[in-house]
């Protein structure tokens, strides 16, 4: 028997090192609270959400086609509050970034002019700017100097690194191209150029810094993700195939989390999804992804989470914080949630 012990052993340790991982990070999810005002109009695109120091805050569209406008849910410790930023045109894909001190928000427009009470003139969708220091007060939206001409210039994400900051988008009409530019002040950029010569059905650019310094960019490419890696910002690989979870995917978001992973969520068929790489810098190997599931004193959320779209999400204070879009019996709600980790 003893000589058979160190076999079985042996048998055992191989038997668990084949053993598959179970489902990815454990999340423990506060009850979902609506930061929206209740509406039939929300459009779905893109939300946003930044914290720093004593502040969380996220923005959304909410509107109509031709009129949709910029709205902002702020809590800063003492209170919390909504407030619309823009109206009067078609506004759409905010992103809040913070760089040297001040906050931003970066968002595509088209602008309109009306006649007579009716929309007479509509330009291709352009890059705009917004500045802030405290969240609270605005200014008003700007032109970015880098838009390409007669084309729509939609979902930008703005990327700092050093003193430095990269904003990504996408330029073209039916077939995207995505583009980037350098600026140190957000008044002078640089050339735009492509970030690589790949275009076609590509969206919703995200990017990330791992780990170990380098950057990882996600984006939707033909109804699967996709993802490429760089050093600093300016030289990126092919892109290389991440997942295809079911028909199509949505707006991928992700965070790293204190062991250097990454957390990524996705919305797909109308369902939120997460999923985990399994170790750090590895991007080929994930968790199975899985669906998000809200329980609060015996209610299971997810029993009525239908048509839930755009999550997006922020680490703070050691908690995960999560924010979407969803429709319930014909009206659009933002919920925000937080989740804590084992």
């Amino acid at each position: 028997m003893q000589n058979k012990k160190p076999g079985l052993f042996i048998i055992l340790f191989l038997f668990l090192m084949i053993i598959p991982y179970a489902d990815p990070l454990d999340l423990n999810w506060e009850k979902p609270k609506t930061i929206s005002v209740e509406n039939n109009e929300i459009l779905k695109t893109d939300l946003s959400i930044i914290s720093d120091k004593e502040k969380l805050a996220v923005i959304w569209i909410q509107g109509k086609i031709g009129d949709s406008s910029i709205f902002l849910y702020l809590n800063d410790s003492k209170r919390s509050f909504t407030i619309q930023l823009t109206s009067g045109h078609e506004d759409r894909d905010p992103r809040l970034f913070k760089f040297k001190e001040k906050y931003y928000i970066i968002f595509s427009r088209k602008i309109i002019e009306k006649k007579d009470g009716k929309p007479s003139y509509v330009t291709p969708s352009i890059l705009m700017l917004m500045e802030s220091e405290d969240l609270k007060l605005w200014s008003e939206p700007r032109i970015i100097r880098i838009n390409k001409k007669d084309v729509d210039n939609i979902e930008p994400f703005a990327c700092a690194n050093d003193n430095k900051i990269k904003i990504f988008w996408l330029a073209g009409n039916q077939s995207f191209k995505l583009l980037s530019s350098e600026t140190e002040n957000l008044d002078d950029f640089s050339k735009p150029l492509p970030v690589w010569e790949k275009e076609g059905l590509i969206h919703y650019p995200f990017i990330i810094k791992t780990g170990n310094g380098k950057f990882l960019l996600l984006f939707q490419f033909n109804h699967s993700i996709y993802f490429s890696l760089s050093d600093e910002l300016e030289t990126w690989q092919d892109p290389l195939y991440l997942m295809k979870h079911s028909s199509r995917e949505y707006r991928p978001a992700s965070i790293i989390l204190p062991d250097n992973r990454i957390l990524l969520f996705y919305n797909s068929s109308a369902y939120i999804w997460y999923t985990e790489n399994l170790k750090p810098d590895n991007y080929d190997d994930w968790f199975k992804p899985v669906q998000l599931n809200i329980k609060q004193e015996n209610e299971v959320f997810t029993d009525y989470m239908i048509q839930e779209i755009h999550p997006v999400l922020t680490l703070y204070n050691n908690k995960i914080f999560l924010a979407w879009a969803s429709k319930r019996n014909g009206i659009w709600k933002i919920y925000l949630t937080e989740g804590k980790y084992n």
